[in-house]
C-alpha cells in the first residue's frame, strides 16, 4: 500500500500533484515508512518486487481517479535493470494522458554514478510522455554539464539544505545557486522537507516554484487502488 503526499505551489499553496510513498502493514496491523524497510528490501535484494509493485498501484490509481497527477520513486537496481521500464511502457504506451500524469523520480547519487544510461532512461521515459525528477538534488553535488546531460524536467532540492537555510549564510547561498542553475536550465524546482512558515518564505524569495514536506501537507494513506492495472 501506498500513501500520498502533496506537492504544492511555493506562491499559491495549491496542489499541483502528489508523491507516491510506499508503506507496509505489518503483521500487526501497523502501517510502517519506507525508511523502516527499504534499506532491507535492498539488502535482500528484494526492491525490485517493490517497485514493481509501486508501480502497479501507482497506475491504478491514475486510472481510478482521473484527477490525480503522481510522483513515484524508482530504486537503482530498477533504474539499471530495463525490466521496469518495460513493464511501464507496457502500461503507458496506449494511454499519453496517464503518462502526462505521471512523473518519475530518480535520486541524484542514481544518476551520476552512471550518468549515460541515467540519461538515456530518462531520456526513454520522456519519450513516454512521462515527467522526470531528480530527486536529493545537491547531495550528490551534481556539476553543470551532469544536470544538462541529463535532461531531466524537475529536481528536488535536498531537506538538508531546508533544515538549515534559516540559520546558514552558505546554506542560503548554495540554494539560491541551485535554483538559479535549474532556471537557467529550464528546470521546475522543488524544496522538500519544509516544516516552517520562515522556510516557505525564504524558499519563495530565492525563486522555488513547488514545496513539499509537513508544513503544506502529510502524507495520507491511500487504500483504494488495491489490484495492479
Amino acid at each position: 500500500l501506498f500513501a500520498l503526499q502533496p506537492i504544492v505551489s511555493a506562491e499559491t499553496r495549491e496542489v499541483a500533484y502528489s508523491e507516491v510513498l510506499c508503506r507496509l502493514r505489518s503483521a500487526s496491523g501497523e502501517i510502517l515508512p519506507a525508511a523502516d524497510f527499504i534499506e532491507s528490501a535492498e539488502r535482500l535484494g528484494i526492491i525490485r518486487l517493490i517497485d514493481q509493485r509501486m508501480m502497479d498501484l501507482t497506475l491504478a490509481a491514475l486510472v481510478e481517479r482521473p484527477d490525480l497527477s503522481l510522483s513515484l520513486n524508482v530504486s537503482a537496481a530498477s533504474v539499471l535493470d530495463g525490466r521496469w521500464f518495460a513493464r511501464l511502457a507496457c502500461h503507458l504506451r496506449s494511454d499519453r494522458d496517464m503518462a502526462r500524469r505521471l512523473m518519475i523520480e530518480v535520486t541524484e547519487t542514481v544518476a551520476i554514478e552512471d550518468l549515460d544510461r541515467a540519461a538515456d532512461f530518462v531520456r526513454a521515459l520522456r519519450d513516454l510522455g512521462c515527467k522526470v525528477a531528480i530527486d536529493d538534488f545537491g547531495a550528490g553535488h551534481t556539476s553543470f554539464r551532469n544536470l544538462r546531460t541529463l535532461g531531466a524536467d524537475v529536481v528536488k532540492i535536498d531537506g538538508s539544505f531546508v533544515d538549515t537555510i534559516t540559520t546558514d549564510e552558505d546554506t542560503l547561498f548554495f540554494v539560491r545557486t541551485l535554483v538559479a542553475l535549474a532556471r537557467h536550465l529550464g528546470l521546475g524546482t522543488v524544496a522538500e522537507r519544509v516544516t516552517t512558515e520562515e522556510q516557505a518564505r525564504i524558499l519563495l524569495d530565492v525563486g522555488v516554484g513547488h514545496l513539499q514536506g509537513y508544513l503544506v501537507g502529510r502524507p495520507v494513506l491511500y487504500e483504494k487502488a488495491a489490484e495492479p492495472v
